[in-house]
């Protein structure tokens, strides 16, 4: 009874960090959730985000998603800009199976890289390159 019907990884650099990219698909449980809470997002963060994998739930069964990874599209669309609210409410409304597009930094002596740490840093590197 496995809820990951598709997942896929390919490695990326930009230059500063090495990320994975990933694609999940999952079906909805009967409560028509996948099983994660959601961080970040506009407007005060550039980036949204796995908080938690809940457990007994399509994502904690696909095994795949974890705290930290960057959400980046949900069924091939992008979800740059919107609020963790708009996000899960998009989840919400899919009929169907949700594919999931993330990112995942490497890990870092044992522990994963806080996502939101990396997205202050770039953002600082930016705001720094335009001067």
């Amino acid at each position: 009874r496995s809820y990951c019907k598709r997942f896929s990884v390919s490695l990326c650099s930009s230059g500063l960090y090495y990320m994975a990219t990933g694609s999940l698909t999952l079906k909805k449980n009967d409560r028509n959730m996948i099983g994660i809470s959601i961080g970040g997002g506009a407007p005060y963060c550039p980036v949204l985000y796995v908080v938690q994998v809940f457990d007994k739930t399509p994502a904690a069964e696909g095994g795949v998603l974890l705290p930290g990874d960057e959400i980046v599209g949900v069924n091939d669309k992008s979800v740059r800009g919107l609020t963790r609210s708009q996000l899960a409410k998009a989840i919400q409304a899919i009929k169907g199976p949700v594919t999931m597009n993330f990112n995942r930094l490497p890990e870092e002596k044992g522990r994963p890289i806080d996502i939101g740490a990396v997205s202050n840093e770039l953002a600082v590197l930016l705001v720094d390159s335009r001067q």
